[in-house]
């Protein structure tokens, strides 16, 4: 990819439900997840001869806790 255009996302917690049984609940549930993470996008189009539309390629990376994950790489046909 030479001059991908790049997105980023950060993932953000939600409210806390009202009422003490959900509030109780949802502390043990938050306790276990990560700490928010990301995604990040970057993608080409490459225009090329005898081909109507661009090939457009994508790579997908996620993270969690400052930590690269996994990432996807994405190829249109």
């Amino acid at each position: 990819m030479r001059t991908p255009k790049i997105l980023s996302f950060r993932i953000v917690g939600g409210g806390t439900p009202a009422g003490a049984h959900a509030k109780k609940a949802f502390a043990a549930a938050k306790a276990k997840l990560p700490e928010a993470g990301a995604y990040y996008v970057a993608m080409t189009a490459k225009k090329l001869p005898n081909i109507p539309a661009p090939q457009i390629t994508a790579v997908i990376a996620k993270e969690f806790d400052g930590k690269l994950v996994s990432y996807r790489e994405l190829h249109s046909r």
